[in-house]
């Protein structure tokens, strides 16, 4: 019997259960029905033209996603005259192709987007950097967001920390807070995508540096830590395989699951 979108997006919600997930967030089956057989998945960071086309060249009847395509409120469906969110939207209802998000979702689970950096920069004893207590009927966890751990790939010297991090993360460039960094990297915080609201929270925790996107300037100057800052998409990609993963050992049947094997940042770099 085909396995269907229902079957998959069960699995990922037993994972990644949509009751922590934030209040005003987007997670779940977006677009497509939950009896529709799936021979084949695409996992991506986010929709868009280029993993739709791919989806289709490929025969894959699911893209998966950790950012949701539809977040605010449509209000026409028109490729003629709705916004490029809507167009994508309607091309994929065309094309057939199932969309299902797992975002904040996994983002505030163990083992989660965070995990999946702190394991990309090989921290050892990693656990949540700031627990939350568990949505009311929602058993398991613990859940909450970012991870901490204990810095083991290089020895601690900023600069070299510094760089395996840059080279582990592919990344063009790093900002980092302060003058040139003295001491010694032993703790290691760290938030995939937006973490500027838990600066205080791994300075607390005694997080020696602490690694997120999204921070403004002015939060640099109150840091008080190693403050590392990388794009949104470098922080949020490593847990594209843990979703991978978790599809391969828990949807039996589900023989073809790949990774969108470029960037979907509509952000470029000139250097």
């Amino acid at each position: 019997m085909a396995v269907t979108v229902g079957q998959i997006l069960a699995a990922l919600e037993r994972w990644a259960p949509p009751a922590v997930a934030w209040e005003r967030d987007t997670v779940g089956l977006l677009i497509g029905e939950p009896e529709a057989p799936v021979t084949r998945v695409l996992i991506a960071l986010d929709a868009t033209e280029a993993v739709l086309r791919q989806a289709v060249e490929t025969g894959a009847e699911l893209v998966v996603t950790h950012h949701p395509l539809l977040f605010r409120p449509l209000r026409t469906l028109s490729e003629a005259t709705a916004g490029p969110v809507a167009g994508l939207a309607v091309r994929f209802v065309r094309e057939n192709v199932a969309l299902v998000a797992v975002h904040t979702n996994l983002d505030f689970i163990t083992g989660g987007t965070s995990f999946a950096l702190a394991e990309l920069l090989g921290l050892t004893d990693v656990e949540l950097l700031a627990p939350v207590p568990a949505p009311v009927g929602l058993t398991g966890g613990p859940f909450g967001n970012g991870a901490i751990g204990t810095w083991t790939a290089t020895d601690g010297a900023p600069d070299v920390v510094l760089s395996a991090i840059r080279d582990r993360l592919g990344a063009a460039g790093l900002r980092v807070s302060g003058e040139a960094p003295t001491g010694t990297v032993r703790r290691v915080a760290v938030c995939g995508g937006s973490g500027s609201d838990l600066i205080d929270v791994a300075r607390q925790k005694g997080a020696d540096l602490y690694l997120t996107s999204d921070v403004t300037y002015h939060r640099f100057f109150d840091a008080n830590l190693l403050l590392v800052v990388a794009e949104h998409d470098e922080t949020e990609r490593p847990v594209l395989g843990r979703i991978a993963d978790r599809l391969r050992r828990d949807v039996p049947g589900l023989d073809h699951i790949d990774l969108f094997g470029r960037t979907t940042s509509p952000i470029r770099w000139i250097i």
